[in-house]
Protein backbone atom coordinates (compact mmCIF):
# COMPACT_ATOMS: atom_id res chain seq x y z
CA UNK A 1 0.00 0.00 0.00
CA UNK A 2 1.66 2.87 -0.89
CA UNK A 3 1.92 5.66 1.48
CA UNK A 4 -0.51 9.02 1.29
CA UNK A 5 1.65 11.63 -0.45
CA UNK A 6 0.45 14.66 1.37
CA UNK A 7 0.70 15.22 5.69
CA UNK A 8 -0.06 18.99 6.72
CA UNK A 9 1.59 20.47 8.91
CA UNK A 10 0.39 23.71 11.22
CA UNK A 11 -1.61 26.17 9.65
CA UNK A 12 0.04 29.37 9.30
CA UNK A 13 -1.16 32.95 8.99
CA UNK A 14 -2.36 33.50 5.42
CA UNK A 15 -1.02 36.87 4.63
CA UNK A 16 -2.51 38.04 1.05
CA UNK A 17 -1.67 41.15 -0.85
CA UNK A 18 -3.85 43.95 0.68
CA UNK A 19 -3.84 46.49 -2.04
CA UNK A 20 -5.10 46.04 -5.55
CA UNK A 21 -3.16 48.32 -7.95
CA UNK A 22 -5.23 51.22 -9.25
CA UNK A 23 -6.42 51.09 -12.94
CA UNK A 24 -7.21 53.78 -15.49
CA UNK A 25 -10.74 54.07 -16.60
CA UNK A 26 -10.07 52.91 -19.81
CA UNK A 27 -8.47 49.67 -18.86
CA UNK A 28 -11.53 48.56 -17.86
CA UNK A 29 -13.96 46.34 -19.08
CA UNK A 30 -17.12 47.68 -20.15
CA UNK A 31 -19.63 45.72 -17.74
CA UNK A 32 -20.00 45.40 -14.17
CA UNK A 33 -18.52 41.35 -12.57
CA UNK A 34 -20.22 40.61 -9.50
CA UNK A 35 -16.61 38.84 -8.63
CA UNK A 36 -14.85 39.89 -5.37
CA UNK A 37 -11.78 39.37 -3.58
CA UNK A 38 -11.60 37.92 -0.61
CA UNK A 39 -10.40 39.30 2.95
CA UNK A 40 -7.45 37.54 4.56
CA UNK A 41 -8.69 34.35 5.87
CA UNK A 42 -6.72 33.08 8.74
CA UNK A 43 -8.04 29.73 8.08
CA UNK A 44 -5.87 29.56 4.59
CA UNK A 45 -8.72 28.24 2.74
CA UNK A 46 -9.85 29.77 -0.75
CA UNK A 47 -12.05 32.92 0.01
CA UNK A 48 -15.83 32.63 0.18
CA UNK A 49 -18.13 34.57 -1.23
CA UNK A 50 -19.93 34.77 2.47
CA UNK A 51 -17.19 36.55 4.41
CA UNK A 52 -16.57 40.33 4.10
CA UNK A 53 -14.89 40.86 0.48
CA UNK A 54 -13.93 44.26 -1.49
CA UNK A 55 -15.09 44.68 -5.29
CA UNK A 56 -12.43 43.38 -8.01
CA UNK A 57 -13.07 44.24 -11.61
CA UNK A 58 -12.18 41.86 -14.37
CA UNK A 59 -8.79 44.14 -15.09
CA UNK A 60 -6.62 42.37 -17.28
CA UNK A 61 -4.32 45.16 -17.84
CA UNK A 62 -3.64 45.40 -13.84
CA UNK A 63 -0.06 45.25 -13.57
CA UNK A 64 2.03 42.21 -12.21
CA UNK A 65 3.85 42.77 -8.95
CA UNK A 66 7.50 43.92 -9.24
CA UNK A 67 8.80 40.96 -6.93
CA UNK A 68 11.91 39.05 -8.12
CA UNK A 69 11.24 35.28 -8.51
CA UNK A 70 12.82 34.15 -5.58
CA UNK A 71 10.94 36.74 -3.32
CA UNK A 72 7.76 35.58 -4.85
CA UNK A 73 8.36 31.95 -3.85
CA UNK A 74 8.85 32.94 -0.63
CA UNK A 75 5.98 34.89 0.15
CA UNK A 76 3.56 32.32 -1.84
CA UNK A 77 5.04 29.55 0.36
CA UNK A 78 4.67 31.90 3.66
CA UNK A 79 1.38 32.47 2.77
CA UNK A 80 0.47 28.70 1.91
CA UNK A 81 -1.92 26.88 4.43
CA UNK A 82 0.37 23.70 4.30
CA UNK A 83 3.42 22.94 3.87
CA UNK A 84 3.91 19.48 1.83
CA UNK A 85 5.86 16.58 2.87
CA UNK A 86 6.13 14.20 -0.07
CA UNK A 87 6.59 10.07 1.73
CA UNK A 88 6.66 7.52 -0.99
CA UNK A 89 7.61 3.87 -1.22
CA UNK A 90 10.38 5.53 -3.41
CA UNK A 91 12.28 8.20 -3.53
CA UNK A 92 10.33 11.22 -4.68
CA UNK A 93 11.61 12.48 -7.86
CA UNK A 94 12.86 16.18 -9.12
CA UNK A 95 9.17 16.28 -11.43
CA UNK A 96 6.86 14.64 -8.81
CA UNK A 97 8.07 17.11 -6.61
CA UNK A 98 8.08 19.88 -9.14
CA UNK A 99 4.56 19.30 -10.29
CA UNK A 100 3.32 18.44 -5.98
CA UNK A 101 4.92 22.21 -5.64
CA UNK A 102 3.50 23.97 -8.79
CA UNK A 103 0.04 22.70 -7.47
CA UNK A 104 0.05 23.83 -3.98
CA UNK A 105 1.77 27.06 -4.65
CA UNK A 106 0.35 28.74 -7.95
CA UNK A 107 -3.07 30.06 -5.99
CA UNK A 108 -0.88 31.93 -3.70
CA UNK A 109 1.76 33.24 -6.65
CA UNK A 110 -1.15 34.35 -8.96
CA UNK A 111 -2.60 36.66 -5.55
CA UNK A 112 1.19 37.66 -5.03
CA UNK A 113 1.99 38.52 -8.17
CA UNK A 114 -1.31 39.09 -10.72
CA UNK A 115 -3.48 40.46 -7.00
CA UNK A 116 -6.04 38.33 -8.07
CA UNK A 117 -7.18 34.98 -6.85
CA UNK A 118 -10.22 32.19 -7.15
CA UNK A 119 -13.16 31.36 -4.45
CA UNK A 120 -14.54 28.33 -2.70
CA UNK A 121 -18.02 28.12 -2.14
CA UNK A 122 -19.78 27.69 1.17
CA UNK A 123 -19.74 23.67 1.75
CA UNK A 124 -16.60 22.93 -0.19
CA UNK A 125 -13.25 21.95 -0.02
CA UNK A 126 -10.80 23.69 1.15
CA UNK A 127 -7.69 24.48 -0.45
CA UNK A 128 -5.68 22.04 1.70
CA UNK A 129 -8.66 19.35 1.43
CA UNK A 130 -8.69 19.67 -2.20
CA UNK A 131 -5.26 19.23 -2.99
CA UNK A 132 -4.60 16.02 -0.54
CA UNK A 133 -7.95 14.72 -2.54
CA UNK A 134 -6.07 14.97 -5.67
CA UNK A 135 -2.69 14.13 -4.53
CA UNK A 136 -3.94 11.17 -1.99
CA UNK A 137 -6.29 10.02 -5.33
CA UNK A 138 -5.40 6.27 -6.64
CA UNK A 139 -4.61 7.99 -10.19
CA UNK A 140 -2.10 10.38 -8.87
CA UNK A 141 -0.29 7.69 -6.52
CA UNK A 142 -0.38 4.70 -9.04
CA UNK A 143 -0.25 6.41 -12.64
CA UNK A 144 0.52 10.06 -12.83
CA UNK A 145 3.18 9.66 -10.55
CA UNK A 146 5.09 6.97 -12.54
CA UNK A 147 4.50 9.30 -15.83
CA UNK A 148 6.73 11.76 -14.08
CA UNK A 149 8.99 10.05 -12.25
CA UNK A 150 10.32 7.47 -15.12
CA UNK A 151 11.77 9.74 -18.14
CA UNK A 152 10.48 6.41 -20.83
CA UNK A 153 6.79 8.00 -20.95
CA UNK A 154 8.34 11.15 -22.17
CA UNK A 155 5.12 12.96 -20.45
CA UNK A 156 5.13 16.65 -20.76
CA UNK A 157 5.65 18.26 -17.61
CA UNK A 158 4.45 21.87 -19.02
CA UNK A 159 1.51 20.49 -20.08
CA UNK A 160 0.15 20.14 -16.45
CA UNK A 161 1.53 23.85 -15.93
CA UNK A 162 -0.74 24.57 -18.66
CA UNK A 163 -3.78 22.81 -17.60
CA UNK A 164 -3.19 23.90 -14.00
CA UNK A 165 -2.70 27.50 -15.45
CA UNK A 166 -5.97 27.29 -17.88
CA UNK A 167 -8.28 25.77 -15.33
CA UNK A 168 -7.10 28.58 -12.41
CA UNK A 169 -7.49 31.72 -15.20
CA UNK A 170 -11.06 29.66 -16.25
CA UNK A 171 -12.39 29.43 -13.10
CA UNK A 172 -11.15 33.49 -12.18
CA UNK A 173 -12.50 35.20 -15.27
CA UNK A 174 -15.90 33.11 -16.09
CA UNK A 175 -17.14 32.77 -12.26
CA UNK A 176 -16.49 29.40 -11.68
CA UNK A 177 -15.68 27.86 -8.23
CA UNK A 178 -11.84 26.80 -8.26
CA UNK A 179 -12.97 23.24 -6.79
CA UNK A 180 -15.79 22.67 -9.03
CA UNK A 181 -14.09 23.04 -12.34
CA UNK A 182 -10.92 21.56 -10.98
CA UNK A 183 -12.40 18.15 -10.09
CA UNK A 184 -14.72 18.28 -13.26
CA UNK A 185 -11.60 18.40 -15.57
CA UNK A 186 -9.86 15.75 -13.09
CA UNK A 187 -12.95 13.38 -12.87
CA UNK A 188 -13.64 13.84 -16.97
CA UNK A 189 -10.41 12.95 -18.54
CA UNK A 190 -8.11 13.02 -15.48
CA UNK A 191 -6.15 16.05 -16.83
CA UNK A 192 -5.08 14.23 -19.40
CA UNK A 193 -5.28 16.54 -22.77
CA UNK A 194 -5.13 14.04 -25.49
CA UNK A 195 -7.95 11.23 -23.45
CA UNK A 196 -10.87 10.30 -26.04
CA UNK A 197 -13.58 8.34 -24.76
CA UNK A 198 -15.26 5.46 -26.55
CA UNK A 199 -18.18 7.90 -27.20
CA UNK A 200 -15.87 10.49 -29.16
CA UNK A 201 -15.26 13.14 -26.12
CA UNK A 202 -12.33 14.52 -26.33
CA UNK A 203 -9.75 16.75 -24.58
CA UNK A 204 -9.71 17.97 -21.05
CA UNK A 205 -13.35 18.66 -21.33
CA UNK A 206 -14.32 15.59 -23.19
CA UNK A 207 -15.98 18.03 -25.49
CA UNK A 208 -18.96 16.38 -27.82
CA UNK A 209 -20.06 17.58 -31.03
CA UNK A 210 -23.24 18.76 -29.69
CA UNK A 211 -21.34 20.43 -26.78
CA UNK A 212 -19.15 22.15 -29.22
CA UNK A 213 -22.20 23.56 -31.10
CA UNK A 214 -23.30 24.63 -27.93
CA UNK A 215 -19.88 26.36 -26.78
CA UNK A 216 -20.67 28.33 -30.65
CA UNK A 217 -23.81 29.66 -29.64
CA UNK A 218 -22.21 31.00 -26.23
CA UNK A 219 -19.48 32.83 -27.62
CA UNK A 220 -22.14 34.52 -30.11
CA UNK A 221 -22.95 36.80 -26.46
CA UNK A 222 -20.68 39.39 -26.10
CA UNK A 223 -20.11 38.93 -22.52
CA UNK A 224 -19.26 35.19 -22.60
CA UNK A 225 -16.86 36.48 -25.21
CA UNK A 226 -15.80 39.27 -23.36
CA UNK A 227 -14.87 36.94 -20.16
CA UNK A 228 -13.04 34.25 -22.53
CA UNK A 229 -10.68 36.93 -23.93
CA UNK A 230 -9.72 38.42 -20.79
CA UNK A 231 -8.92 34.82 -19.86
CA UNK A 232 -6.98 34.00 -22.88
CA UNK A 233 -5.31 38.04 -22.47
CA UNK A 234 -4.14 36.86 -19.04
CA UNK A 235 -2.84 33.09 -20.20
CA UNK A 236 -0.91 35.08 -22.87
CA UNK A 237 0.35 37.57 -19.85
CA UNK A 238 1.49 34.62 -17.81
CA UNK A 239 3.62 32.42 -20.26
CA UNK A 240 5.08 35.78 -20.91
CA UNK A 241 5.80 37.33 -17.81
CA UNK A 242 9.72 36.87 -17.39
CA UNK A 243 8.75 36.65 -13.28
CA UNK A 244 6.81 33.90 -14.10
CA UNK A 245 9.01 31.89 -16.26
CA UNK A 246 11.43 32.82 -13.71
CA UNK A 247 9.16 31.03 -11.10
CA UNK A 248 9.01 28.05 -13.26
CA UNK A 249 12.95 28.10 -13.47
CA UNK A 250 13.24 28.11 -9.43
CA UNK A 251 10.66 24.69 -9.37
CA UNK A 252 12.59 23.55 -11.84
CA UNK A 253 10.73 23.57 -14.86
CA UNK A 254 12.91 23.62 -18.35
CA UNK A 255 11.10 24.60 -21.55
CA UNK A 256 8.76 27.58 -22.66
CA UNK A 257 5.48 27.75 -22.52
CA UNK A 258 3.31 28.77 -25.89
CA UNK A 259 3.41 32.25 -26.96
CA UNK A 260 0.64 31.85 -29.95
CA UNK A 261 -2.65 31.57 -27.84
CA UNK A 262 -5.83 32.07 -29.64
CA UNK A 263 -9.20 31.12 -30.10
CA UNK A 264 -10.92 31.00 -33.31
CA UNK A 265 -14.31 31.27 -33.96
CA UNK A 266 -14.66 27.30 -34.73
CA UNK A 267 -12.73 24.31 -32.84
CA UNK A 268 -10.87 22.34 -34.94
CA UNK A 269 -11.75 18.64 -34.16
CA UNK A 270 -9.74 16.10 -35.82
CA UNK A 271 -11.08 12.42 -36.02
CA UNK A 272 -9.32 9.08 -35.61
CA UNK A 273 -6.55 10.77 -34.46
CA UNK A 274 -5.12 7.99 -33.17
CA UNK A 275 -5.11 6.19 -36.28
CA UNK A 276 -3.99 9.05 -38.00
CA UNK A 277 -1.07 9.35 -36.34
CA UNK A 278 -0.28 5.73 -36.38
CA UNK A 279 2.25 5.93 -39.14
CA UNK A 280 4.51 8.70 -37.48
CA UNK A 281 4.55 7.15 -34.86
CA UNK A 282 5.52 3.50 -35.71
CA UNK A 283 8.33 5.51 -37.81
CA UNK A 284 9.80 6.57 -34.77
CA UNK A 285 9.30 3.01 -33.33
CA UNK A 286 11.32 1.98 -35.47
CA UNK A 287 13.83 4.31 -35.54
CA UNK A 288 15.05 3.85 -32.43
CA UNK A 289 15.20 0.09 -33.52
CA UNK A 290 12.71 -1.50 -30.57
CA UNK A 291 11.69 -5.30 -30.31
CA UNK A 292 7.65 -4.55 -31.20
CA UNK A 293 8.33 -1.32 -33.72
CA UNK A 294 6.98 -3.65 -37.06
CA UNK A 295 4.26 -4.64 -34.84
CA UNK A 296 1.44 -2.75 -36.06
CA UNK A 297 -1.60 -4.18 -34.32
CA UNK A 298 0.15 -3.79 -31.34
CA UNK A 299 1.61 -0.98 -32.01
CA UNK A 300 -2.72 0.31 -32.87
CA UNK A 301 -3.73 -1.21 -29.37
CA UNK A 302 -1.42 0.75 -27.16
CA UNK A 303 -3.02 3.55 -28.76
CA UNK A 304 -6.35 3.11 -28.73
CA UNK A 305 -5.31 2.24 -24.59
CA UNK A 306 -3.51 5.82 -24.82
CA UNK A 307 -6.76 7.58 -26.43
CA UNK A 308 -9.34 6.16 -23.38
CA UNK A 309 -6.79 7.52 -20.95
CA UNK A 310 -5.40 3.87 -19.96
CA UNK A 311 -1.70 3.71 -19.01
CA UNK A 312 0.81 1.36 -20.89
CA UNK A 313 3.67 -0.64 -19.12
CA UNK A 314 7.14 0.36 -18.59
CA UNK A 315 7.44 -1.51 -21.87
CA UNK A 316 5.42 0.44 -24.30
CA UNK A 317 6.18 3.77 -22.56
CA UNK A 318 8.43 4.83 -25.93
CA UNK A 319 4.96 4.67 -27.60
CA UNK A 320 3.75 6.38 -25.08
CA UNK A 321 6.11 9.29 -25.87
CA UNK A 322 6.05 9.31 -29.66
CA UNK A 323 2.62 9.86 -29.61
CA UNK A 324 2.71 12.69 -27.31
CA UNK A 325 5.00 14.49 -29.45
CA UNK A 326 3.23 13.28 -32.78
CA UNK A 327 0.03 14.57 -31.00
CA UNK A 328 1.58 17.84 -30.52
CA UNK A 329 3.17 18.42 -33.69
CA UNK A 330 -0.01 17.71 -35.42
CA UNK A 331 -3.07 19.24 -33.42
CA UNK A 332 -2.55 19.59 -30.03
CA UNK A 333 0.14 22.46 -30.83
CA UNK A 334 -2.75 24.41 -32.82
CA UNK A 335 -4.97 26.92 -31.17
CA UNK A 336 -8.51 26.10 -31.66
CA UNK A 337 -8.02 22.34 -31.82
CA UNK A 338 -9.78 20.37 -29.31
CA UNK A 339 -6.43 19.13 -28.05
CA UNK A 340 -5.03 22.58 -27.46
CA UNK A 341 -5.20 22.94 -23.81
CA UNK A 342 -6.20 26.08 -22.96
CA UNK A 343 -8.79 26.03 -25.95
CA UNK A 344 -10.55 23.31 -24.63
CA UNK A 345 -10.21 24.36 -20.62
CA UNK A 346 -11.82 27.43 -21.52
CA UNK A 347 -14.25 26.32 -23.68
CA UNK A 348 -15.09 23.61 -21.22
CA UNK A 349 -15.56 25.74 -18.53
CA UNK A 350 -17.73 28.91 -20.67
CA UNK A 351 -20.40 25.28 -21.54
CA UNK A 352 -19.99 24.30 -17.70
CA UNK A 353 -21.11 27.75 -16.49
CA UNK A 354 -23.89 28.26 -18.72
CA UNK A 355 -25.31 25.39 -17.01
CA UNK A 356 -24.62 26.37 -13.66
CA UNK A 357 -26.30 29.57 -14.32
CA UNK A 358 -29.08 28.24 -16.42
CA UNK A 359 -32.51 28.22 -14.61
CA UNK A 360 -34.07 24.92 -13.40
CA UNK A 361 -37.48 24.77 -15.31
CA UNK A 362 -40.72 22.29 -15.98
CA UNK A 363 -43.60 23.94 -17.89
CA UNK A 364 -44.21 27.15 -15.72
CA UNK A 365 -42.89 26.39 -12.50
CA UNK A 366 -39.03 27.67 -12.05
CA UNK A 367 -37.18 25.43 -9.07
CA UNK A 368 -34.35 27.33 -7.15
CA UNK A 369 -32.30 23.96 -6.01
CA UNK A 370 -29.75 24.60 -3.27
CA UNK A 371 -26.83 25.78 -4.61
CA UNK A 372 -24.94 22.65 -3.77
CA UNK A 373 -27.48 20.85 -5.53
CA UNK A 374 -27.59 22.93 -8.25
CA UNK A 375 -23.56 22.43 -9.07
CA UNK A 376 -24.58 18.31 -9.09
CA UNK A 377 -26.96 18.87 -11.86
CA UNK A 378 -25.14 21.16 -13.99
CA UNK A 379 -22.33 18.28 -13.79
CA UNK A 380 -25.21 15.81 -14.81
CA UNK A 381 -26.38 18.24 -17.48
CA UNK A 382 -22.76 18.82 -18.59
CA UNK A 383 -22.69 15.14 -18.99
CA UNK A 384 -25.89 14.33 -20.74
CA UNK A 385 -27.75 17.65 -21.64
CA UNK A 386 -29.74 19.95 -19.33
CA UNK A 387 -33.35 18.04 -20.36
CA UNK A 388 -31.80 14.74 -19.18
CA UNK A 389 -30.99 17.07 -16.05
CA UNK A 390 -33.90 18.30 -15.61
CA UNK A 391 -35.94 15.19 -16.08
CA UNK A 392 -33.97 13.73 -12.76
CA UNK A 393 -34.22 16.47 -10.68
CA UNK A 394 -37.76 16.25 -11.33
CA UNK A 395 -38.25 12.38 -10.48
CA UNK A 396 -35.51 12.76 -7.57
CA UNK A 397 -38.08 15.58 -6.04
CA UNK A 398 -41.41 13.52 -6.83
CA UNK A 399 -39.45 10.43 -4.74
CA UNK A 400 -38.08 12.49 -2.03
CA UNK A 401 -41.28 14.11 -1.32
CA UNK A 402 -39.88 17.68 -0.94
CA UNK A 403 -40.56 21.12 -2.54
CA UNK A 404 -37.25 21.56 -4.67
CA UNK A 405 -35.20 24.47 -2.80
CA UNK A 406 -35.39 21.84 0.19
CA UNK A 407 -33.90 18.97 -1.24
CA UNK A 408 -30.56 18.53 0.31
CA UNK A 409 -27.47 17.16 -1.05
CA UNK A 410 -27.67 14.06 0.91
CA UNK A 411 -30.85 13.46 0.21
CA UNK A 412 -30.12 13.46 -3.67
CA UNK A 413 -27.36 11.56 -3.72
CA UNK A 414 -28.58 9.12 -1.86
CA UNK A 415 -31.44 8.66 -4.53
CA UNK A 416 -29.20 8.67 -7.51
CA UNK A 417 -29.29 5.60 -8.39
CA UNK A 418 -29.18 3.51 -11.68
CA UNK A 419 -32.60 2.66 -12.03
CA UNK A 420 -34.10 5.61 -11.61
CA UNK A 421 -31.40 7.79 -13.63
CA UNK A 422 -32.07 5.30 -16.26
CA UNK A 423 -36.10 5.88 -16.27
CA UNK A 424 -34.83 9.64 -16.17
CA UNK A 425 -33.04 9.18 -19.21
CA UNK A 426 -34.71 6.80 -21.09
CA UNK A 427 -31.55 5.85 -22.03
CA UNK A 428 -29.27 2.36 -21.66
CA UNK A 429 -27.87 1.74 -18.18
CA UNK A 430 -24.41 2.44 -19.37
CA UNK A 431 -25.02 5.95 -19.76
CA UNK A 432 -27.32 6.02 -15.80
CA UNK A 433 -24.19 4.94 -14.82
CA UNK A 434 -21.88 7.35 -16.76
CA UNK A 435 -23.69 10.04 -15.47
CA UNK A 436 -23.84 9.25 -11.86
CA UNK A 437 -20.40 8.31 -11.95
CA UNK A 438 -19.65 11.63 -12.83
CA UNK A 439 -21.99 13.39 -10.66
CA UNK A 440 -21.11 11.52 -7.88
CA UNK A 441 -17.10 11.66 -8.03
CA UNK A 442 -17.63 15.30 -8.85
CA UNK A 443 -19.46 15.98 -5.79
CA UNK A 444 -17.42 14.20 -3.77
CA UNK A 445 -14.07 16.14 -4.89
CA UNK A 446 -15.28 19.48 -4.60
CA UNK A 447 -18.16 19.08 -1.73
CA UNK A 448 -17.07 18.31 1.99
CA UNK A 449 -20.31 17.00 2.66
CA UNK A 450 -19.96 13.93 0.23
CA UNK A 451 -17.96 10.74 1.29
CA UNK A 452 -18.55 8.29 -1.11
CA UNK A 453 -16.87 4.21 -0.63
CA UNK A 454 -14.19 4.44 -2.60
CA UNK A 455 -12.57 6.59 -4.97
CA UNK A 456 -12.35 5.84 -8.31
CA UNK A 457 -9.33 8.16 -9.67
Amino acid sequence: MISRILMVSALAMLLWPQSLLPLKQEQLFDYSPTYHLPEPDPSGNFGSPVRPSRPLSLEHFQQPSAYAPERLLNLARQSSSFTPILRLDQPTTPAVERFANYLLLQESLTRWHYHWGTQALPGQRSQTQLHHYFLSSYWFQENLQRFLAQSEYGFPELALVRTLSAIQASAFFLEVSYPTIFCLFFKESRLDYKAVSASGARGLGQLTGIAIKQIELLREYTEEQTRLNAALHHLQQRYADPTWQGVLKELGYQGKLPQNLSLPPKMVVPTRSASLLLPEVQKRLQEEQLPYASKTSQIRRRLNRLRQGRPLSLTYAPIHAHYVAALEESYAGEPGNIFHIETNVLLSTLLFRHYLQSEWRYGKSVWEPKPEVQRVLAVAAYNQGQSSARNLFRLLQKEIGKKPEEITLKEFVEHLTPQRVQQALKGSKAQARELIDHALNVAECAESSITLPTQDS
